[in-house]
């Protein structure tokens, strides 16, 4: 040991953060272990997490829906894509809906917009919820929505159906489709339901985001897609603005701003999440 240099552990034990930090602020120890003592009786239900999450929907409201910020809200669910078309869409641009289960969203989009150059694609399983989706006072079964795995039929060129587990389809598809490259304007709708499945989109087309507006469906659902939106605008420092709302946010449209252009959120080469899983 070199003279005058104290031990490593007798440094450790020589540092104080009431010293060395001194903005950090603690109860005292006996309080802090009390608290440890009667969280771990805690149950660790899905009601509990979703109780304990709801403030955060309600902070977000005061936040994004006041009279600095005025936001159309709508009665109807479908009433905001009207909106959207008429006040802050183009003639052409390109609707991806994730989760699009029977297909009738994505082909109404088509029908309210009849640019011969627009591009409509609809991404699903067909084989119903992966999971069972679960909140306060509600569940829906794993296999709900189910298409037995067959496309949705539609005679309209410029609808496009893709198959499969977002994980599986969506990588391949942004390196082959040349539809995105040439299109300057994205809807971006995420009926995906699930926290993992939303928060796996906004990671793989944050490229897209900063020419998108992208559509939660059940915005409300505080531990899936909020909490997506939430994690992701956290993680990558970005910020948006709310275009219009409907049934009491459940459904919530965006415009994000700030660093979306920052690049992509891709996968490694040798894929090693675990398996995200779809809506519907």
């Amino acid at each position: 040991m070199t003279a005058g240099h104290a031990p490593a552990n007798e440094a450790v034990r020589r540092f104080d953060p009431r010293l060395d930090f001194p903005l950090v602020r603690r109860l005292p120890s006996g309080a802090r272990k009390m608290a440890k003592r009667v969280l771990t009786f805690l149950p660790a239900s899905l009601g509990w997490r979703i109780i304990a999450a709801t403030p955060s929907l309600r902070t977000w409201r005061k936040t994004h829906l006041n009279a600095s910020t005025p936001t159309p809200s709508f009665a109807d669910r479908e009433a905001p894509y009207d909106h959207l078309i008429s006040a802050h869409l183009p003639p052409r641009f390109c609707y991806l809906e994730f989760g699009c289960a029977s297909g009738n969203v994505v082909k109404r989009w088509a029908r309210t917009c009849p640019h011969p150059q627009a591009r409509f694609f609809g991404f699903d399983t067909f084989t119903g919820m992966p999971e069972e989706w679960r909140g306060l006072g509600w569940r829906v079964e794993a296999g709900t929505w189910t298409l037995g795995g067959e496309l949705p039929v539609t005679d309209d060129p410029r609808v496009t159906f893709v198959k499969g587990r977002f994980q599986d389809s969506l990588p391949g598809f942004l390196a082959t489709t040349d539809a995105l490259a040439a299109c300057d304007t994205f809807v971006i709708h995420i009926d995906a339901d699930l926290y993992s499945s939303a928060l796996y989109v906004l990671c793989m087309l944050r490229p897209l985001l900063p020419k998108a507006i992208v559509i939660f469906d059940e915005f409300d659902c505080v531990l899936d897609e909020f909490r997506a939106l939430e994690d992701f605008c956290s993680a990558f420092g970005i910020s948006y603005t709310v275009l219009a709302t409907a049934t009491d946010c459940e459904k919530v449209a965006i415009r994000f701003r700030g660093a979306a252009d920052g690049g992509g959120c891709h996968p490694a080469s040798e894929p090693s999440a675990a398996p995200v899983a779809e809506h519907k």
